[in-house]
């Protein structure tokens, strides 16, 4: 079974870690998680979901330079 619970304090998350970081984080999970899977379409679902969070993390990115 996936587990598509995020725990960042589990992740050695820093208190004041951004946004981009976290959602670089958490797109790491999900593609820890793609690897583990064997079913090709939660495979999918787990690689789509990283692509999205590495998206926002990107976006997040240029918000936070500003």
């Amino acid at each position: 079974m996936i587990n598509f619970e995020y725990n960042s304090s589990a992740a050695g998350a820093r208190a004041a870690k951004s946004k981009s970081d976290d959602y670089r984080a958490r797109a790491a999970h999900c593609a820890d998680e793609a690897h583990n899977v064997t079913n090709k379409t939660m495979k999918r679902v787990c690689e789509d979901m990283a692509r999205a969070w590495l998206r926002l993390a990107e976006e997040a990115q240029k918000y936070d330079a500003k």
